[in-house]
């Protein structure tokens, strides 16, 4: 069964929405100076031979959904009980790994809320890790804390003061899209700039992106295309979307729909829900696949579990129409 011409306005007015909100963490504040865009640029391939690994991890909290990008903790394989005498001696980043582990209840027996307080007094001794952590628990209303953007951009703000990547990242998003503070593309490449620089991936691929359609900076096509491919190499699901819509949409290329598709295919395989949301809807209107409303389906459903909006809003449609699945007006 086809879509009436405003459900497809709506599925479009969705997309473009997504492109302008990208993956988006939650948070923001205010630069304390602009560097020259010419050697942000550089910056981030100043150590093109140094790539962080990063984890993301999906979580169900309160009904919602949300991804977070971890790095392996320093102390994660120290022993418990130097772990604790370190603690004794008031070191921060032993006090924030207890934290964690009673919070997870790694090794030990699950204490969230005395693995918070410890993950509390090591942010507030200046621990960068533990205080972008606080940062998360803010935007995401987590772990007991009242769900506050302009908190949560602050912690991030203090860890991304100190250099840590994952807070560098999680301010670049908040600018981007306004989590905390007024939207300033500016602001938000310079920190992806940051982030970039060290090595990470999906950092990387958002330079890429604001370079190749002008946002935040001066466009300079070949060189973000050239960033979000090194991205896409080294696992950024975030660069293989982006590539995808490149080719797709087009921007400054030639429209191919079997290239998008590809992009899209490997960004499934690391993972990105916005991959599987345009796969889905091109088995659904059959360009450059097959049609096939169970694929589509499919893909929709995987997206929206990952809090994809566009998945979600996709595989609500579908059970409205019974499109591919059973007519279902509650769901």
């Amino acid at each position: 069964m086809h879509r009436k011409p405003l459900t497809a306005l709506l599925r479009f007015l969705c997309c473009v929405l997504f492109v302008l909100l990208a993956s988006c963490s939650q948070k923001d504040a205010s630069v304390d100076s602009h560097s020259d865009q010419k050697s942000q640029t550089q910056s981030v391939t100043a150590q093109d031979d140094h790539i962080l690994t990063v984890k993301t991890v999906t979580k169900q909290i309160n009904g919602e959904t949300f991804q977070f990008s971890t790095l392996e903790p320093p102390l994660m394989h120290v022993p418990l009980d130097e772990i604790k005498q370190r603690v004794k001696e008031n070191e921060p980043a032993a006090i924030s790994e207890l934290g964690r582990r009673y919070i997870h209840g790694d090794g030990v027996t699950r204490d969230a809320e005395y693995g918070v307080q410890l993950l509390v007094q090591a942010a507030n001794a200046g621990y960068a890790e533990a205080q972008d952590e606080l940062g998360n628990f803010y935007s995401t209303g987590q772990m007991g804390f009242p769900k506050d953007d302009k908190k949560a951009f602050d912690w991030s703000m203090k860890a991304a003061r100190q250099g840590y990547v994952l807070g560098q990242y999680n301010v670049a998003n908040a600018y981007q899209g306004g989590g905390g503070v007024e939207i300033d593309y500016k602001a938000a490449f310079e920190w992806f700039n940051k982030a970039a620089a060290q090595g990470y991936p999906d950092a990387i691929a958002q330079v890429g992106y604001f370079l190749l359609i002008g946002q935040g900076t001066s466009k300079d096509h070949a060189k973000g295309k050239k960033l979000l491919e090194k991205a896409a190499e080294h696992g950024s699901g975030i660069a293989c979307y982006c590539l995808g819509h490149m080719y797709n949409d087009p921007i400054g290329e030639t429209r191919d729909i079997k290239e998008a598709i590809l992009w899209y295919k490997k960004g499934i395989e690391l993972g990105n829900p916005a991959c599987m949301s345009h796969l889905g809807y091109k088995y659904e209107v059959g360009e450059g696949v097959p049609q096939d409303m169970k694929k589509a389906v499919g893909l929709y459903r995987q997206a929206a579990e990952r809090g994809d909006s566009m998945g979600q809003f996709n595989l609500g449609m579908c059970y409205y129409k019974g499109d591919g699945i059973t007519q279902n007006y509650q769901l």
